[in-house]
């Protein structure tokens, strides 16, 4: 979402969708390398991106069996909100952002 730096989750799998462990590069159009992909478990991990809404941005990955391959990520929205959820033992911690552009019932 343009304007938030939002957590994106992504699954990498072969052509019979079984998990394989990448490495890969998020990248902006003009080459410069703004993250670096971990996978975490069976194909699966996270990253952050604040999107630029005059940029694009792709994903330059290599698999395990020295694969190689590009995907674009599709650009973020122009106005919403992002809930994040972290937990403790015992609490839970609940955070709410939203872009300055949103409706009114996105405002309370």
């Amino acid at each position: 979402m343009q304007g938030l730096n939002t957590r994106i989750a992504f699954k990498a799998t072969n052509q019979f969708g079984m998990p394989v462990r990448v490495k890969a590069l998020l990248q902006n159009d003009k080459g410069r390398t703004l993250d670096t992909l971990k996978v975490k478990h069976d194909g699966m991990g996270f990253f952050y991106l604040l999107c630029n809404p005059n940029e694009m941005y792709r994903i330059n990955w290599t698999d395990e069996y020295g694969n190689k391959g590009s995907v674009p990520v599709v650009a973020g929205k122009q106005e919403g909100t992002s809930l994040a959820i972290s937990t403790t033992n015992d609490k839970a911690f609940v955070k709410v952002e939203r872009t300055t552009n949103v409706t009114d019932n996105f405002k309370q």
